[in-house]
């Protein structure tokens, strides 16, 4: 079973974009998984700026439920830690990963899909990217690897 990190957005704007005359929607970042006909499973999610709950039914989509800011099948991330190992925590707090990062993690430990990774931290430098993930070998042993791809650039 696969699953994919992907970005959906909201109705809500941040106090900064609210006088631009076309507003800039807050975003943020979901994992979800697939079924076995390669559907998005559906699943609800809270956004972590103004807290409405989104019903995501496709990768990138999501659709608000009006009047919805709480509901017992939300899971935060207290509930995901706890199915993870503490040293995996630790470093995802030290990278301040966001809650989509720890459910990829969870999905990846739980179906042991090892050719998997997560990005732990990304910076522009010049016309590159660099970073770390945290890649896991064949037997399931996690290792954390600094990365560096470059950007091209095209000219018209």
């Amino acid at each position: 079973m696969s699953g994919t990190k992907h970005y959906i957005e909201c109705h809500c704007v941040l106090p900064q974009y609210r006088s631009v005359k076309k507003p800039i929607y807050f975003g943020f970042n979901v994992f979800s998984e697939y079924d076995h006909d390669e559907n998005i499973k559906l699943k609800y999610v809270q956004c972590p700026n103004c807290g409405v709950i989104h019903k995501v039914h496709n990768v990138c989509h999501s659709e608000i439920l009006s009047g919805k800011d709480e509901s017992a099948m939300i899971r935060d991330i207290n509930d995901v830690k706890l199915s993870l190992p503490e040293k995996y925590v630790e470093l995802f707090e030290t990278h301040q990963c966001e809650f989509a990062d720890y459910e990829k993690l969870e999905h990846i430990i739980n179906n042991k899909l090892w050719s998997e990774y997560i990005v732990l931290s990304m910076k522009q430098e010049d016309d590159s990217r660099v970073g770390k993930i945290m890649r896991f070998l064949k037997t399931g042993t996690p290792r954390v690897e600094p990365y560096i791809t470059k950007e091209l650039i095209e000219y018209a």
